[in-house]
């Protein structure tokens, strides 16, 4: 390492970025695993290569050696952090990548299943080893986390210039060729045939184990097309979902705004209510069981709403709210969403605008012109909530640019309220880049 990369071990940040290596790191293949060493020759962590992208290393442990013990004893940790969440839902994340001390994996449990996500190639045999450990830790029944009935991987859509890919080469960890397919879904454990599974999971048998995991799906096209039926629940309120898909449709680290509007049944009830980018709806079923008048909901994805239109199919007999539903380019046609209506409740929950450094400006500009329009139709004493999972933009960015529309537009608040991350999202202080999500919600605004 250079002197920069070590400066950044010593704060505990678990990246080390392709500017901050000596010439001696290239020979490295992707996915090899390092020893790395202070400017003083002096071992101090371990970390793991990737070929391409912005982050060159991924460090595993701030240690002098590698401990198998230290990464049981991590997994315990985050199982334990996550008991209060466990009560009252059976949709958490279990795994949080970095800041659980787990570098880009996170598994989610959605019911009976484990969604797994790996967000470098470098890191495949990596993160099925350590979710082996995982489902392993979990056959102790007094660590309360049950086993799955099956295990996904799931690759994200975007990593981006490191894809997940499917050629042999990035299995056995050599450097990826330029072009790359991504990786379909598959299943790691369990059965791949489609099946509706109860809301609370049982722990599976002892005797099962995970299955080996093959460079290439023994069936890539049941794989392709595989469909998994799920039904979450948080306190309530119960959801079916499909899975895979863009994390399940649910965005987990969005819990604590619908538990917020579950426990502030007021800011619904009684109201017509908006929400913005809206994916497959359960927000907007939150604000329908807190007794929403009626409810909005927007969404650039026909598969999303179509999905969402199913699920309150299922819901006909338990609800007298409204649903209505507006499939749009939401950055081109929220004026003509907008015109002609108000309304009493109105949630924005944008999907990531800075990718990179670069976009953060066009980010700002646009959050500023969802806010701002919204306002304009935002009903007397009304509430409007702001999300942003930027997390290139602070949260006292976001407050601040809000709070100036207000003040600009002539408009006061009673309350101003950012909510905190839930315990199965932790934040880390010596890693900023994952405290990602915000939620800012105005309550009782008021035209001066």
């Amino acid at each position: 390492m250079n002197r920069k990369s070590e400066l950044s071990l010593q704060r505990k940040h678990p990246w080390i970025f392709s500017g901050n290596l000596s010439t001696a790191a290239s020979p490295f293949k992707n996915g090899q695993w390092l020893n790395l060493v202070s400017t003083n020759n002096e071992p101090v962590a371990t970390g793991i290569y990737s070929a391409t992208g912005l982050v060159r290393i991924r460090i595993l442990q701030f240690l002098p050696e590698f401990s198998k013990e230290k990464i049981r004893e991590n997994l315990v940790s985050a199982i334990r952090r996550r008991a209060s969440v466990r009560k009252e839902t059976n949709a958490y994340r279990i795994l949080h990548g970095e800041n659980d001390f787990f570098p880009g994996v996170t598994v989610d449990r959605l019911a009976q299943t484990w969604v797994v996500r790996i967000y470098s190639s470098s890191l495949m045999g990596y993160g099925r080893w350590l979710v082996w450990n995982l489902y392993d830790l979990c056959k102790n029944s007094k660590l309360e986390e049950p086993q799955p009935k099956r295990i996904v991987f799931d690759p994200p859509e975007k990593t981006g210039e490191d894809k997940i890919g499917s050629s042999q080469s990035d299995i056995a960890f050599e450097n990826p060729p330029n072009v790359i397919k991504r990786r379909e879904a598959r299943i790691w454990r369990g059965n791949a045939e489609a099946e509706k599974a109860k809301a609370d999971a049982r722990p599976a048998d002892d005797k099962n184990e995970i299955q080996k995991i093959s460079p290439e799906p023994v069936d890539s096209k049941r794989n392709a097309q595989l469909r998994i039926r799920e039904t979450i629940r948080l306190r309530d309120v119960s959801f079916p979902v499909e899975l895979p898909g863009q994390k399940g449709g649910i965005f987990l680290d969005l819990r604590n705004l619908r538990r917020y509007l579950l426990e502030k049944k007021e800011l619904s009830r009684d109201q017509n209510c908006l929400h913005l980018f809206s994916h497959t709806g359960l927000t907007s079923i939150c604000m329908d069981v807190a007794g929403a008048a009626s409810v909005l909901s927007v969404d650039g994805s026909k598969e999303a709403l179509d999905s969402f239109q199913r699920v309150l199919s299922k819901r006909r007999n338990e609800t007298s709210c409204r649903h209505r539903f507006a499939q749009k380019n939401i950055f081109q046609e929220l004026e003509e969403i907008l015109r002609g209506q108000t309304f009493g409740l109105i949630v924005i929950d944008p999907p990531n605008l800075t990718p990179d450094a670069k976009s953060k400006p066009n980010a700002l500009k646009s959050y500023s012109y969802l806010f701002a329009n919204c306002l304009a139709s935002l009903e007397e004493s009304g509430t409007i909530i702001l999300c942003s999972c930027s997390g290139r933009i602070q949260s006292k960015e976001l407050e601040s640019l809000a709070k100036n529309i207000l003040k600009t537009k002539g408009w006061s608040f009673e309350t101003f309220t950012s909510l905190r991350p839930e315990e199965d999202h932790p934040v880390r202080k010596n890693f900023p880049e994952g405290n990602y999500f915000k939620v800012h919600i105005y309550e009782n605004c008021k035209k001066n």
